[in-house]
């Protein structure tokens, strides 16, 4: 069984891709962190689910590690092309959460 890793920065903002092939031969993805343009073509996660040899799998998990723009900047736009829904699941604070929360479902695609 294969593991594929993709890293899309290092900088201001990174992207991280996992993508594994399951038992049964189909392939399962994971996002950590994002950090992406305002539309689909812009986002290095969709860009790299979308190759060839990926097909765009269907997603096992999305995470950011935590919420500063450079870790969830346009997050909602990876959720909506996939189909994902958002759950807040660490042991952190409410308030975090809710933050982290709002920064990938609401946070102004315009900024930069």
């Amino acid at each position: 069984m294969a593991l594929d890793l993709w890293i899309y920065g290092p900088g201001y903002g990174e992207t991280t891709v996992l993508v594994w092939d399951e038992a049964d031969g189909s392939k399962k993805a994971a996002i950590v962190d994002n950090y992406g343009g305002n539309s689909a073509k812009g986002q290095p996660a969709l860009l790299c689910l979308g190759q060839k040899q990926y097909g765009n799998p269907p997603l096992a998990f999305v995470a950011a590690t935590h919420p500063h723009l450079d870790h969830v900047r346009n997050f909602h736009v990876v959720l909506e092309n996939c189909g994902a829904k958002l759950r807040t699941c660490s042991g952190g604070e409410d308030s975090k959460q809710a933050t982290l929360a709002s920064a990938c479902t609401r946070w102004p695609t315009a900024r930069s």
